[in-house]
């Protein structure tokens, strides 16, 4: 999980949380702006008002689009007839809590099987694709004989891929990992797909290629590619 959050927006969700854990501002509260927009009172705040944070459409914007807050806007018009925010109603989430608590340190990922990723990388230099570890075969078993739910999950887990490395990955980059991803989905739900092209897809879209990335996304991306591999080698092995 990417909080993908900045400093002042990690800096109010984090004031936030304490001040409701302080008792000083319910889960539940209402933003009103003030000064056309330049100012704002949080109707239901009990805490020291001469030291609030920054508080700014946008910065509520990225935390609910990071599912730390809902956000519900509501509108007014001016004589003119432009349309502008007056206020909104935020709603803390669960999310908030665990993201403040683990000062936005992405959850340990709860791998399904227990495969070892240095094991499958070793693996990819040569001969089929493999997973090396041991795997839940009935499960895999269940998803690769049902054509339905063979391709339901590789899809889900094709869009997972994207959903991980979206913000994080330049424009150009994110077109051809995009395609990458799309060519490694089709050749798993193909009838008799290339085993060289799956190995080189999956450099690609493990970020052992020409595109780059942080450690930290490389280990979210390889906990959603390697059910793929596990897929891969139940099928194709």
């Amino acid at each position: 999980m990417n909080y993908n959050l900045t400093e002042s927006q990690k800096s109010l969700i984090k004031w936030i949380v304490q001040e409701v854990g302080n008792g000083h501002l319910p889960e539940e509260f209402f933003v009103a702006w003030v000064m056309g927009g330049k100012g704002y009172i949080i109707s239901e705040y009990q805490g020291d008002e001469s030291n609030l944070p920054e508080i700014t459409p946008g910065l509520l914007d990225a935390l609910a689009a990071s599912d730390m807050l809902l956000c519900e806007i509501r509108y007014e018009f001016t004589r003119s007839g432009r349309q502008y925010e007056s206020s909104r109603r935020c709603v803390v989430r669960q999310k908030a809590y665990e993201a403040v608590e683990s000062d936005f340190e992405p959850p340990p990922t709860e791998l399904g099987t227990r495969v070892t990723v240095g094991a499958i990388i070793h693996t990819m230099s040569g001969g089929n694709v493999q997973a090396v570890g041991v795997a839940e075969d009935a499960r895999i078993s269940q998803v690769v004989n049902d054509p339905d739910l063979l391709r339901s999950q590789v899809e889900a887990l094709a869009k997972n891929l994207l959903d991980e490395v979206r913000s994080a990955l330049n424009v150009d980059d994110l077109a051809e990992y995009a395609q990458a991803v799309r060519d490694l989905r089709d050749l798993l739900l193909a009838q008799e797909p290339s085993p060289s092209a799956i190995r080189r897809l999956v450099r690609t879209v493990g970020l052992l290629g020409d595109i780059e990335g942080s450690i930290s996304l490389m280990t979210r991306v390889w906990s959603i590619l390697h059910p793929l591999l596990l897929i891969a080698a139940a099928r194709f092995g």
